[in-house]
C-alpha cells in the first residue's frame, strides 16, 4: 500500500520536472528552479525508502544475528520517508509560491527580441547585390 504512494509521488515528480510548474492551490504556483527542486525531491522518494529499508534491515541483522520475522515494523521507515517528503514539499512550496501568472509577467521582461522590435543600424540597401533576398525586391 505504501508503494502506491511512493509511485504516485515519483510520477508526480516527473510531471513537475517536465512541466517546470507546481500548482499550489487554486491561486498560487511554483515555477522555475524551485519547482524542479520540488519535483526532484518527489522523485527521490523511492530511492530514500530503499536506503532506509536497507539500513534498517542490515542494522536489525547485525544487532540480532538473524533476519526479522515480521516486516511490519520496517514499514514505519517507509511512512517516515513519505511524511518527510510531504513536509519538505509543503515547506518549499509555501516559501516559493507566487500568484498564478506572476512568473510569466516577470519573464516577459526578459523575453527574446522579436523581428521588428529594435532596428540596429541603417535600413538595408535594396541596390546591394549581396543583400539577402528579403531586402531586395
Amino acid at each position: 500500500m505504501l508503494l502506491v504512494f511512493e509511485i504516485a509521488l515519483t510520477v508526480y515528480g516527473i510531471v513537475i520536472v517536465v512541466r517546470n510548474r507546481y500548482k499550489v492551490g487554486k491561486t498560487a504556483e511554483v515555477t522555475g528552479t524551485p519547482a524542479r527542486v520540488i519535483g526532484i525531491v518527489m522523485l527521490a522518494t523511492l530511492p530514500m525508502a530503499l536506503v532506509v529499508g536497507f539500513i534498517a534491515g542490515a542494522a536489525y541483522v547485525v544487532i540480532t544475528g538473524h533476519p526479522p520475522k515480521e516486516m511490519l515494523w520496517f514499514a514505519l521507515g517507509d511512512v517516515g520517508v513519505i511524511i518527510f517528503v510531504l513536509v519538505l514539499v509543503t515547506i518549499l512550496s509555501s516559501v516559493y509560491k507566487q500568484p498564478i501568472g506572476a512568473a510569466t509577467e516577470s519573464a516577459q521582461a526578459f523575453a527574446p527580441l522579436q523581428p521588428g522590435d529594435v532596428e540596429f543600424g541603417a535600413p538595408p540597401d535594396p541596390e546591394n547585390p549581396y543583400a539577402s533576398p528579403t531586402t531586395r525586391e
